[in-house]
């Protein structure tokens, strides 16, 4: 009785296999047609503030610190954020080249002053060099990553 049907099972479907190779029979190729190129719309320049003129907190990492002088003394490298929210503290690393044997300084956001040029951001802080290099070097300490 199985056999029977297990025959019949096969049966079935090795004709509904026919039945719809019958009925894939491939349609003409029809002529290629252009696809249309679409341009991609041209932004301008990306602002570091919003519309309404708020400054994006990725224009602050990498941005270079100049003193009253304009010499660059520095690049912020993280932001520090207190428990209420309010920006606390800027880590700018200074010296070196290419980020190797840079100095590491943790200066107050109060210190630093913001200035609008345009579409980007002015960082300056009244401090000079020998100053920057008479402060103490920051080291990066963090809390353990809590699972």
């Amino acid at each position: 009785m199985k056999t029977l049907a297990a025959t019949i099972a096969v049966a079935l479907s090795l004709g509904a296999t026919a039945a719809g190779a019958q009925n894939t029979a491939l349609a003409p190729a029809e002529e290629a047609k252009p696809v249309p190129v679409v341009p991609a719309p041209v932004l301008g320049p990306i602002s570091d503030f919003n519309a309404v003129g708020d400054l994006s907190a990725n224009a602050l990492i990498g941005i270079t610190v100049k003193n009253a002088d304009k010499e660059s003394v520095g690049k912020v490298e993280d932001v520090y954020v207190s428990q209420n929210g309010q920006i606390k503290s800027v880590v700018l690393s200074s010296g070196g080249v290419l980020g190797i044997g840079a100095r590491y300084l943790l200066v107050s956001w109060n210190d630093l002053k913001f200035q609008r040029e345009g579409d980007s951001l002015a960082v300056t802080i009244a401090a000079s060099k020998d100053t920057l290099k008479s402060m103490p070097p920051y080291s990066f300490e963090r809390r353990p990553v809590r699972n």
